[in-house]
């Protein structure tokens, strides 16, 4: 009987190629409502890389300017300004704060090879005579990079006047 065989096959495939192909619509139906949440909900972005440390300090000095000029002038009575906070960015981000000692000196040390920018963040009744068109925080501050295996300092200084 090769025909009955023949035709029991038949029917047998007919039927697991009917259940394979309901599985494959309903393992396509799942992925695409699966799809369409990934979709609406893009992945976290990848956490922030660690900064690199290393031998280099961004220092300087926040200084009242006097006479509005821009440079510092210690013989004219402008001094340093004591309690001025400052902001150190890497990588679009604040890495550091500190603040300004008696004198109106700060510094960030341990910096590594990249490139940071230096802010001063600002205080009422005061206009900022330097940097004016700096490289970075908008034109107020530097941008700066380090690349050495020996120290290196980059100096930012910044001058206020009083309004």
């Amino acid at each position: 009987m090769p025909g009955a065989s023949d035709s029991a096959r038949a029917r047998s495939f007919a039927t697991s190629a009917s259940s394979a192909s309901g599985s494959a619509a309903a393992t396509a139906a799942a992925a695409s409502s699966s799809g369409a949440a990934a979709a609406a909900a893009p992945p976290p972005p990848p956490p922030p890389s660690s900064p690199p440390v290393g031998p280099h300090e961004a220092r300087g000095i926040v200084f009242e300017d006097l006479d509005g000029n821009g440079l510092r002038d210690p013989f004219a009575g402008e001094m340093g300004l004591a309690g001025w906070g400052l902001e150190l960015w890497w990588n679009g981000q604040v890495l550091a704060t500190t603040t300004t000692d008696v004198d109106g000196n700060f510094v960030f040390p341990s910096l590594g090879n990249s490139t940071y920018s230096v802010c001063v963040v600002a205080q009422g009744g005061y206009r900022q005579t330097l940097p004016i068109g700096g490289s970075g925080c908008g034109g107020a501050g530097y941008t700066f990079s380090f690349n050495s295996q020996f120290m290196t300092w980059s100096v930012n200084n910044f001058g206020m006047m009083l309004q």
